[in-house]
């Protein structure tokens, strides 16, 4: 978020739109796709890191 104001720019939007576990992008928040959210449910309940489930 680096255009300020906790508020993503239209770059930032494009870039994370590119992501395969976002689903959708808007200036102010991310939607991740379902099949990410079950990784991370899994990956979780197995014991892994929260910051390491969003480093792939």
């Amino acid at each position: 978020m680096t255009s300020g104001g906790g508020t993503f720019s239209p770059e930032e939007i494009k870039y994370l739109k590119s992501l395969s576990a976002v689903a959708e992008a808007t200036a102010k928040r991310i939607t991740y796709t379902d099949d990410f959210k079950r990784y991370c449910v899994v990956h979780y309940n197995e014991g892994a890191s929260p910051v390491r489930m969003f480093v792939f």
